[in-house]
């Protein structure tokens, strides 16, 4: 990380802004898929936006755009199930879509019920697929996972998930370690952005999968 190559633009057709969010996924032929969100005027909703590279991230093509059903796509993450689907939340609604093509055409999207900012998804290695998100109304940090590819979320009421750190407004992203726990790395604004801070902690899932708990450091 001393030093970097040039910036290299994406070709985004979008007309006012293109922005990203979510982390990127690497596919089993190489390829790698980047979702963004972006916008033809101020005043429209948010799209969704899928890039792909075939070149280590050289040089990225856009392949394709997915409107959302009950508003904008903001801030969309991307995950890919263990059957080789691809897997997208998005930011206010919860909205869900799948594609079977590698993000070349997408589901219609459907609204889970749980509204969130900024979420990230992780499969994990035995096929569950994580989200992390935040939700200010609703408690902060929030997890919720599922069992089967996306189709249905296991949360403790309809419209949140299970409680992480209530504190914070939240960015957070995660990653699986070797116990099978996950470790989480969010952000926490301090209110209106007067100091800024970067916390780490892990959690894991319950055997029965009815929860989360919240591991103490170095355990």
């Amino acid at each position: 990380g001393k030093t970097w190559s040039r910036p290299v633009y994406m070709p985004s057709p979008f007309d006012y802004y293109d922005r990203m969010c979510g982390k990127p996924i690497v596919l089993p032929d190489g390829g790698i898929l980047l979702s963004t969100y972006g916008k033809e005027t101020w005043t429209g909703p948010e799209q969704l936006g899928i890039y792909r590279s075939d070149d280590k991230g050289r040089s990225w093509q856009f392949v394709s755009r997915l409107k959302g059903t009950t508003g904008a796509l903001d801030e969309p993450a991307i995950t890919r199930t263990t059957t080789g689907e691809i897997v997208m939340i998005a930011r206010p609604n919860g909205e869900i879509a799948f594609s079977k093509d590698s993000g070349r055409h997408w589901t219609q999207p459907v609204n889970s019920g749980l509204k969130m900012v900024a979420p990230c998804l992780l499969t994990l290695s035995d096929g569950t697929i994580v989200c992390l998100f935040g939700w200010g109304s609703t408690g902060g940090l929030q997890m919720t996972w599922s069992d089967d590819h996306g189709r249905t979320w296991t949360v403790p009421r309809s419209d949140r998930g299970f409680p992480i750190d209530g504190s914070v407004y939240v960015y957070g992203i995660g990653t699986e370690m070797p116990d099978k726990s996950i470790f989480l790395v969010y952000y926490d604004p301090n209110g209106r952005q007067r100091r800024t801070a970067i916390w780490g902690l892990r959690v894991r899932i319950r055997a029965d999968r009815r929860g989360i708990d919240i591991l103490p450091p170095g355990n």
